[in-house]
C-alpha cells in the first residue's frame, strides 16, 4: 500500500505544466482534471491554482478566462475551498516576485479571486479571514473593490473581456453593453480601455 504522494512536489509541478499548456491548447477542463487527479497527489492540489495563474498571468484574456473556468470547473472533484483557499495565498506569498515578472500581477491576482468568489468556489468569509488579509494585503483590498463595484457579479462573470475567446453572438452583446455604459456614464477614456481590453480589432467596426 501507498502512503502519501507518488510524485515529489517538484514532478509534480512538472506535470501539471505540461498538463495546463495541453489545456490551453484543448480548452477540455474534465481531461485536463482527469490527468491530474491520475497523478495521485492530493496533497500537492493547490499547487494546481498557483500554478495555473501565475501561467495565465504573461498570457492573454482567452486563457485567463480558460483558468477561471478550470478552477471552476475542479471544485469540488479536485479542489477543495480548502485547496483553493491555500492556493491563493501560496500566490499572494509570491506576489512581489510575481509583480516584477510581470507587472500587474496585484491586479490580475485580485481579479481571478473575485471571479472565484463569483463562481461561488472561494466564499466571501475568505477575504475578511484575518490570516488571507495579512497574507493578501494589496491583492484582497482590489478583491474588495471589484465586489463591491455597481453591478458587480455580471461584471466580474465577463472580467477577462470578449477576448477570453467567445463566439461572436457574445462579442455582440459585450459591446452593446459597453455602449450603454458608455451613453450613461459619457466616461470616454473608460469605454476607449474597455474597448482595447477586447483585443479584437477584426470586430471594431461592429462598434459603430
Amino acid at each position: 500500500m501507498v502512503f502519501g504522494p507518488m510524485l515529489t512536489l517538484s514532478e509534480f509541478k512538472r506535470r501539471v505544466v505540461e498538463a495546463l499548456n495541453e489545456y490551453f491548447s484543448s480548452e477540455d477542463a474534465e481531461e485536463t482534471i482527469g490527468t491530474i487527479k491520475e497523478l495521485g497527489c492530493p496533497e500537492y492540489h493547490y499547487e494546481v491554482v498557483k500554478r495555473a495563474i501565475s501561467m495565465a498571468m504573461d498570457r492573454k484574456e482567452r486563457e485567463r478566462e480558460l483558468v477561471s473556468k478550470l478552477l471552476s470547473a475542479s471544485s469540488p472533484e479536485l479542489l477543495t475551498t480548502d485547496q483553493l483557499g491555500k492556493g491563493f495565498e501560496r500566490l499572494f506569498e509570491f506576489i512581489d516576485d510575481l509583480e516584477l515578472d510581470t507587472p500587474g500581477a496585484t491586479e490580475i491576482t485580485a481579479a481571478f479571486l473575485a471571479r472565484a468568489v463569483v463562481d461561488e468556489i472561494i466564499p466571501p468569509a475568505f477575504l475578511v479571514d484575518p490570516v488571507v488579509v495579512g497574507l493578501g494585503g494589496d491583492v484582497v483590498a482590489q478583491t474588495k473593490r471589484i465586489l463591491s463595484r455597481d453591478h458587480q457579479y455580471s461584471r466580474v462573470e465577463r472580467i477577462w473581456g470578449p477576448g477570453d475567446g467567445r463566439p461572436v453572438s457574445e462579442l455582440k452583446v459585450a459591446i452593446d453593453q459597453l455602449l450603454v455604459e458608455y451613453l450613461l456614464s459619457k466616461q470616454l477614456s473608460e469605454a476607449e480601455r474597455c474597448v482595447r481590453e477586447m483585443e479584437v480589432p477584426h470586430f471594431h467596426h461592429g462598434q459603430y
